[in-house]
């Protein structure tokens, strides 16, 4: 019991860490495994992997204390999706699911190492906030059974988290909303021929850095070079982007985040 309380504790004490989810947000702006330091104190608690997916297979945490996992499933982590069939079986659990064999279509071991890994076990824990299902929690052993201290440190840790993921959730939501409005109403500050310059630049964009020619594109569209340096200034006032000029090697130009890309290019299209 004392064992059990003290990885408990460990538990609460990074749950109760300032930003433990957002923290692994990247200062580009998007979401790059936002639970991974939780998942790898679990893993490390537990002595088992785990993986923490939504209920679309999306991967938001991930830790592996043992090598189980062939190429297709290493593809799957650096891709950080899972199978959605996979994801539909987890989803039909409404209980917490312990032990499960590695002859079922729910374990976390590679079909393709069934007879390697005979012993292997996997537990699911559902995540539940508000009434709705968020995604589960995965754990992978080689073998010892997940007993009911496990169960408990595993059940309390998805109980919090799924707090935080419709936290994370909401949040971006908010950023979506935000980034929205601030589009909208840079665009409708840009005049006829800098909105044709800005469509021009946002059209050849595929990262958050390019650099453009600005003398080509205000040839391309007739349009005088001011134009286009004082579409990008408004861009810049509303926090879209940033620029700076390279002499002759034209201008500098960097998005604030892959939300604002996105969103300005579906409103120009």
């Amino acid at each position: 019991m004392e064992e059990i309380l003290e990885r408990l504790r460990t538990i609460n004490r990074l749950l109760q860490k300032d930003g433990f989810v957002t923290n692994n947000i990247s200062d580009e702006g998007h979401d790059d495994l936002p639970f991974l330091e939780m998942t790898e104190k679990l893993s490390k608690i537990l002595g088992a992997n785990a993986y923490l997916i939504d209920v679309e297979g999306n991967l938001l945490g991930f830790s592996e204390a043992i090598d189980i996992n062939n190429e297709r499933v290493k593809q799957m982590l650096i891709d950080k999706k899972f199978p959605k069939n996979y994801a539909i079986d987890l989803n039909k659990l409404t209980f917490t699911t312990a032990n499960i064999g590695i002859e079922s279509n729910m374990t976390a071991f590679p079909i393709e190492t069934r007879d390697i890994f005979v012993t292997g076990l996997t537990t699911v824990i559902p995540i539940f906030a508000a009434g709705t299902r968020l995604g589960s929690l995965i754990f992978a052993r080689l073998k010892d059974a997940f007993d009911s201290g496990d169960l408990i440190l595993a059940e309390h840790s998805a109980t919090v988290i799924g707090m935080e993921m419709l936290h994370l959730m909401n949040v971006r939501t908010e950023e979506a909303a935000r980034a929205e409005t601030a589009v909208a109403i840079a665009l409708q500050s840009l005049s006829f021929s800098e909105t044709e310059a800005i469509t021009e630049i946002f059209k050849n964009i595929d990262g958050l850095e390019t650099r453009i020619n600005a003398s080509q594109i205000a040839a391309k569209k007739n349009i005088t070079r001011s134009i286009i340096v004082n579409a990008l200034r408004k861009l810049e006032s509303a926090r879209i982007l940033e620029s700076r000029s390279l002499g002759m090697k034209g201008t500098y130009i960097k998005v604030s985040s892959p939300r604002l890309l996105n969103e300005i290019k579906e409103k120009l299209s």
